[in-house]
């Protein structure tokens, strides 16, 4: 899977290589030089660290 902002920056998500697809999902690597994740309290996001454009997902 591939993130990528409307500015143009670009992450893939690489697995683990002992990582295991199941129920829970599969883990991955993230770079985070390019994309910023946060969580507080019911709000989690992704910001790209090169324009500072946010994504927000309620939960």
């Amino acid at each position: 899977m591939k993130l990528v902002c409307d500015c143009g920056n670009e992450m893939e998500f690489v697995p683990y290589e002992d990582s295991e697809d199941d129920e829970r999902g599969l883990l991955v690597r993230k770079d985070v030089k390019k994309y910023e994740f946060w969580a507080e309290h019911d709000e989690t996001g992704i910001t790209c660290n090169q324009c500072k454009k946010s994504i927000w997902y309620f939960a």
